[in-house]
């Protein structure tokens, strides 16, 4: 159902420097092309950390199409790798790169693709998902070919637990849609009793998927907080409007000042 979302196909290539021991690794960048039948170039993770411009000569020489990065990832290279070192490469090849693991930030998106937009990295290619462990990877997916969706929200109100778009660009929050719902995933955002609310309102995202996990190994009591009733409680805070999911932070993250809530990736930004 993923590999529909992503719509891949045996033209495909997938580059990954992601461990096999997380989930984005394991599923998405080794497991799916496995399954598939899609070529996978492989590297080290520590290799890549300390030179990440691996990855990107990855691309451009084994023209890959299709890889998964979480958010610091688009950060580092855009700092770290400079044009002169991809001399006659080409980001053409690329048809996905998906953003997901992490908060997805506007600002990320921007920097990477102003470096590396003279390369033909297309705009379009930077995606984005929802996805975890406990689902067997992913709940939301932006559609191939299309940036992901954006809203200038209200820093004040959002801090509040509601969107509202915001009058002034400088006291706008740009929160990145991580797609909508693939085939087989249900999701609602909820208070903290549980109950539903409405669209635009911040809450907790509830998770129902016909990929969904039985619980966690030997913690019964840790199974019993996060599943209820068929539903996984994700623990993440996000809300939804017009169809698209929008997260924005851990709830056990998050501090509260003076009843304002507040989210260690914007204070970090």
């Amino acid at each position: 159902r993923y590999g529909e979302a992503i719509a891949l196909s045996r033209k495909d290539k997938v580059v990954s420097w992601l461990p096999v021991y997380h989930d984005m690794g394991l599923i998405a960048a080794f497991h799916l092309p496995l399954a598939q039948g899609v070529p996978s170039v492989q590297m080290d993770p520590f290799e890549w950390v300390v030179a990440p411009v691996l990855m990107l000569e990855a691309l451009a020489r084994e023209e890959g199409s299709l890889a998964w990065l979480p958010n610091f990832a688009y950060n580092l290279m855009a700092d770290r790798v400079h044009l002169e070192d991809l001399a006659g490469l080409r980001l053409d090849c690329v048809r996905m790169l998906i953003n997901c693991s992490e908060v997805v930030r506007h600002a990320s998106h921007e920097k990477f693709h102003a470096r590396f937009a003279p390369l033909g990295l297309r705009r379009q290619a930077l995606g984005a998902s929802y996805a975890m462990a406990e689902t067997t990877f992913a709940v939301t997916q932006t559609a191939p070919g299309t940036e992901p969706a954006t809203v200038a929200a209200s820093r004040e109100e959002l801090s509040g637990g509601q969107f509202v778009p915001a009058r002034e660009v400088t006291a706008a929050k740009i929160c990145v849609s991580s797609g909508r719902l693939i085939s087989g995933c249900q999701a609602r955002i909820v208070d903290d009793e549980g109950r539903d609310v409405p669209d635009g309102r911040v809450g907790e995202v509830a998770i129902r998927s016909v990929s969904l996990f039985q619980g966690y190994m030997n913690n019964p009591e840790a199974t019993r907080a996060a599943l209820r009733d068929g539903w996984y409680f994700s623990g993440d805070y996000g809300f939804r409007s017009q169809g698209e999911y929008y997260v924005i932070g851990r709830k056990k993250d998050i501090l509260i000042v003076a009843g304002k809530n507040l989210y260690p990736e914007d204070i970090e930004e």
